[in-house]
């Protein structure tokens, strides 16, 4: 097994041990894998992290929660204002010694309770790791961050709505798509079978080949698989069509029993 490998998950059921050295090693993975972005925010939210403040030397020695007053400092680069956020004291520590002459005070508090605070400011976080790896989370992002909705499994559903599916084969896909869907498939162990739909209209039998229904057949235990494969669909997805998707689980027999008789997307058979 590689460094890259992913870890396999347990069953969710609430957050992670906090693993610093597991946390930077899926920032630099998560830089050019979406398979490891579920992983990588989980970690985040159960770290403790490091952030630069301005001169309150009584605020290193006390808790904080969502409700404490918070002062942090801010930084500009070509891409606007941003807050950083360090893994580790050590990431702070590299950082300020950039800034000589002008070292900052830093204090130590749990992600989830900055990261509240951050979001409530609509403030743009950029997470800096002391391998190098950095993740920008823009206001819009940081929110779905704090809300779990990058983070926690989803129910299973998501394509609910009474419709005619036509199948869709592989090679009718782009690329992008079918290569996504193997990638994820072949690296996060959780999935039966992947089918694509077109709806259909049953009056017209028009099919709207923009259209996608993404339907994952999902093993016991499957984890925080469906959460995170959503969030690869919707990071590679090509731009012009739309998508929703859902999840049949092993105890939905007609669900079950439906997909078996489609030819699935992945496995390619």
């Amino acid at each position: 097994m590689s460094d890259d490998d992913l870890s396999p998950e347990d069953v969710p059921g609430g957050p992670p041990e906090y693993d610093p050295s597991e946390l930077e090693r899926l920032l630099r993975l998560g830089a050019g894998n979406v398979a490891a972005h579920g992983p990588m925010f989980r970690e985040l939210m159960a770290a403790r992290v490091w952030f630069f403040v301005p001169p309150h030397p009584e605020m290193v020695s006390h808790m904080r929660d969502e409700t404490a007053p918070l002062t942090w400092c801010s930084f500009q680069d070509a891409q606007g204002t941003f807050v950083p956020v360090f893994t580790s004291l050590r990431a702070a520590e590299q950082r300020a010694v950039m800034m000589k002459g002008n070292e900052p005070m830093m204090a130590e508090i749990p992600a989830r309770v900055l990261l509240a605070h951050l979001n409530s400011a609509k403030c743009t976080v950029l997470v800096v790791a002391s391998n190098g790896a950095t993740i920008r989370l823009p206001p819009e992002a940081l929110e779905e961050l704090v809300s779990g909705r990058l983070t926690e499994t989803i129910p299973g559903g998501g394509v609910r709505e009474k419709m005619t599916l036509q199948p869709v084969r592989p090679d009718e896909l782009p690329a992008v798509i079918v290569d996504a869907i193997t990638e994820f498939c072949e690296q996060r162990q959780g999935a039966i079978s992947v089918h694509v739909f077109h709806p259909k209209d049953e009056a017209s039998c028009s099919v709207n080949r923009c259209e996608l229904r993404i339907i994952v057949r999902l093993r016991d235990n499957a984890g925080h698989f469906y959460n995170d494969f959503c969030l690869m669909v919707e990071q590679t997805v090509p731009k012009g069509f739309t998508r929703a998707v859902g999840a049949v689980e092993p105890d939905d027999e007609a669900g079950m029993e439906f997909l078996a008789r489609c030819t699935p997307v992945w496995p390619v058979v």
